[in-house]
């Protein structure tokens, strides 16, 4: 059998040999003219060229992640993911053949820069709130100038990295349908309420039980929207998360879960580092792969920066429901709560969860490994 991936890393691996983008990118686009609100941005007309076929191949990816239902007793069948990863190869191959025009242009457009209050961020940064008395100098500013002071109301620019997380006032849930995954935005929102004083929103919620509020979370493309000092918190990953589906697709993550079918036929699920442009690895694989495995698992925490919408967001992806709910465990108790994340540099971390003791349930009893991290 053909070894085949899912759309979404077809997709990837198309967007990085064409230069469109790389690990830690925050989308492309120009700065908004003179008088826009902050934090708004335009899409280069290359962008909105290729957007098309970019959807297209999102969409591919639709019936191959049907076979992967949380709480499914069988695994996914053969047939169905065969063709749905076939119909993103053609997908794929359409976005590639746009060729001189799309593709160049987005490669030359200038990528999207947030606006802080007067400050203009670099990617991978977002706009913060420190404690800092005012005038204090901060780590904002476009490269090349001197660095930023705070603005008057004590925003700046700062590197999207654990030591940071609590520079946000608000956090706001992001509900999606499966209970897990809330249980697990829930645990990090109240690490965050006991540790750094952040009020948390938990928004409406529609009959799914999915953030019905299209001013935080759009419905259609998934875009975070809860802004400027207000911290989306997501549990789980781009099945159930619409957010996190925006977030990968738009080239917002250094870390993406993804899965193939091997020659002999086994479906491998699998986390790609796809931080170097042109050159995605892997960095954890399941295989075979079972949902309903609660014992062991892989798990992402990850900050990403939105800079169309000013929102910075962290999310506890597992492989499956009970590694989203360890690496949820892991990030309020290990992380959050005993104040490790003041001196933690990274954007992303990779943790390898086996539990111990009590059929699945997370505790300090686990064992808990760093796999890999960000730079």
């Amino acid at each position: 059998m053909k070894k085949r991936r899912l759309s979404t890393e077809t997709l990837f691996l198309v967007l990085a040999l064409a230069h469109c983008g790389g690990g830690g990118s925050t989308g492309l686009g120009v700065v908004p003219e003179s008088g826009a609100p902050d934090s708004t941005v335009q899409e280069a007309s290359a962008v909105q060229e290729a957007s098309a076929v970019q959807e297209a191949s999102a969409d591919a990816s639709d019936a191959l992640l049907d076979n992967m239902t949380p709480d499914a007793d069988t695994t996914p069948d053969a047939d169905a993911l065969a063709e749905a990863a076939d119909a993103t190869v053609d997908a794929a191959d359409a976005f590639a053949e746009t060729g001189d025009g799309a593709i160049e242009d987005v490669a030359d457009a200038e990528p999207a820069r947030l606006l802080c209050g007067s400050q203009l961020c670099n990617a991978g940064e977002f706009c913060g709130t420190p404690t800092l008395p005012k005038g204090d100098a901060g780590d904002g500013g476009p490269t090349g100038f001197p660095e930023a002071a705070a603005d008057a109301n004590g925003m700046q620019c700062e590197t999207a990295n654990f030591a940071n997380v609590c520079h946000n006032p608000s956090a706001t849930v992001i509900f999606d349908q499966f209970p897990a995954d809330n249980e697990a935005a829930l645990t990090m929102a109240s690490a965050l309420q006991n540790a750094c004083q952040v009020g948390i929103v938990q928004p409406a919620r529609d009959d799914a039980g999915v953030v019905a509020d299209p001013n935080v979370l759009d419905p259609v493309s998934g875009q975070p929207k809860t802004g400027i000092g207000n911290l989306c918190l997501i549990g789980g990953g781009s099945y159930g998360q619409l957010a996190v589906a925006y977030i990968d697709r738009k080239l917002q993550s250094n870390v993406v879960l993804g899965g193939d079918t091997t020659d002999a036929g086994v479906f491998e699920v699998f986390f790609t580092d796809r931080t170097v442009p042109g050159a995605p690895k892997k960095i954890a694989v399941e295989a075979p792969y079972s949902s309903t495995n609660n014992t062991h698992d892989y798990f992402l925490l990850e900050l990403t920066v939105d800079p169309a919408s000013g929102s910075l967001c962290m999310a506890a992806v597992g492989m499956t429901y009970a590694g989203t709910l360890a690496g949820a465990y892991y990030a309020a108790k290990h992380l959050i709560e005993n104040g490790a994340y003041a001196a933690n540099t990274k954007s992303w971390l990779l943790y390898e969860w086996t539990d111990e003791d009590d059929g699945g349930v997370p505790d300090d009893n686990d064992t808990y490994t760093l796999v890999a991290s960000s730079p």
